[in-house]
């Protein structure tokens, strides 16, 4: 147990509301962190912080653009991408649901083919 430097106390309160009564609840968790090197609380206050904003993105991209079904052969990198240029802007158009955003303004593939090739399905 010499490798263990740091031991650190995690509070967070996470306020809750029912969607259906409008009520909103108050949650109160406590969890811990170890680290092998020792640093101060607000280094590993801003380190989880980095952490979840790349996770919050891929949260994003893998549930509103089921960006981990995806299969790619060739330069997937372009499509992860322009899923990143999609969520980017509906950010800064403070969008409150990115997934209702993407589903109420999506398009099948019928409909899309025929508006750029002006066929009819």
């Amino acid at each position: 147990m010499t490798h263990i430097k740091t031991i650190i106390r995690i509070d967070k309160t996470i306020h809750k509301t029912d969607k259906k009564t409008g009520e909103t609840k108050e949650i109160n968790t406590i969890s811990f962190a170890i680290s092998n090197f020792k640093d101060n609380a607000k280094f590993f206050h801003d380190l989880g912080l980095k952490h979840w904003k790349v996770e919050t993105m891929h949260f994003h991209k893998d549930k509103s653009l089921c960006e981990d079904l995806h299969t790619a052969n060739i330069n997937p990198m372009t499509m992860t991408i322009l899923r990143s240029f999609v969520i980017n802007i509906l950010h800064l158009n403070k969008v409150k649901s990115i997934k209702n955003q993407l589903l109420e303004n999506r398009w099948d593939l019928d409909t899309t083919l025929s508006l750029l090739l002006g066929i009819s399905f």
